[in-house]
């Protein structure tokens, strides 16, 4: 018996049984109605499933069966599949920037990037969007505020 680990951002959770479906869709979905013996098409299996906490979606990640050296499929899981695995509470997130810490703010754009210092007036995770306050050159004392989204520790890009 061969079991599926589910590799989250923080925990993983067992699923059930690693069958072989007919199409990678189907194997996403859980249907292993009908599993395909390894001789025929070989057939595929979730791998895992990654879950992305700035865009709060999850990919499985699906391989061949017959070939697990060819490169793995990323596609959308569907919400049950979310549902089984479980989620970390965003309270017991580590903060990314905290509030009155410096940052360095960035600026890309197709024909210049900019990286600038700044000071964030609130706390936030990776993803959520903050006002960050900058100092205006060429007058004394006066600030700026602008909304960044925060990247990592310690970085955010203007919005």
């Amino acid at each position: 018996m061969r079991i599926l680990l589910v590799v989250g951002l923080a925990t993983g959770t067992v699923l059930g049984q690693a069958k072989c479906a007919r199409t990678p869709e189907l194997a996403v979905v859980g249907v292993a109605a009908a599993p395909v013996e390894l001789g025929e098409s070989g057939g595929y299996r979730v791998e895992a499933v990654k879950h992305d906490l700035v865009g709060r979606g999850s990919w499985a990640v699906v391989r061949s069966c017959s070939h697990p050296e060819w490169p793995a499929y990323m596609l959308p899981a569907p919400v049950d599949v979310k549902a089984q695995t479980p989620v970390t509470k965003v309270a017991s997130l580590e903060l990314a920037v905290r509030a009155g810490e410096r940052v360095f703010v960035r600026s890309n754009s197709t024909s210049s990037r900019m990286q600038m210092a700044g000071i964030a007036d609130r706390s936030g995770m990776v993803g959520d969007v903050i006002p960050v306050s900058m100092a205006v050159f060429g007058s004394e004392g006066s600030e700026r505020r602008v909304q960044a989204v925060i990247k990592g520790k310690g970085e955010v890009e203007l919005r």
